[in-house]
């Protein structure tokens, strides 16, 4: 499958505030999360949240890997930035297979019986804003996590007259 990186501008539903969107898929193997990660980071790399994304992309990503189809032969998952100057959103889309995400920590879900999986989403969600799942295992699943963001001040150079 071939490597598409999309991006396009959008208006949000709920605002005239411009957004910005970055999508690109990658092939379902171990030797594409450092690539993947990398493209997060580069995306916020200039806002105090950049380590943090890369974290939550990886573990968004892992999971999709290792618990759906994508991770199996001829597998894909699709990996997704939107940001405006308040927030970003990155996204991990699956293709389904298995049960649904938890986002709640694995001793909740099992009545306080510890339990060595759903460590990285309950960090995800604690470095989040909100977190979320959507679709279904027969589908796939979107998993996905808002940062708030403060941008770093970026100047333009202007030319100075004497």
């Amino acid at each position: 499958m071939n490597q598409r990186e999309y991006y396009r501008p959008v208006k949000s539903g709920v605002s005239t505030r411009d957004v910005m969107v970055w999508r690109r898929v990658f092939a379902g193997r171990g030797d594409q999360v450092a690539p993947a990660r990398h493209l997060v980071r580069t995306l916020l790399g200039d806002t105090n949240r950049g380590d943090d994304a890369e974290w939550v992309a990886a573990e968004l990503i892992s999971n999709a890997l290792l618990y759906s189809r994508s991770g199996r032969p001829r597998g894909f998952f699709v990996v997704e930035v939107r940001r405006d100057s308040r927030i970003a959103r990155i996204a991990v889309r699956d293709l389904g297979g298995g049960g649904v995400p938890r986002l709640t920590p694995s001793w909740q879900v099992l009545g306080g019986e510890l339990d060595e999986h759903g460590y990285g989403l309950r960090g995800v969600g604690e470095l989040a804003a909100a977190v979320g799942v959507d679709g279904d295992p027969n589908a796939g699943h979107e998993v996905w996590a808002e940062l708030g963001l403060e941008c770093s001040d970026v100047q333009a150079a202007s030319p100075h007259k004497d």
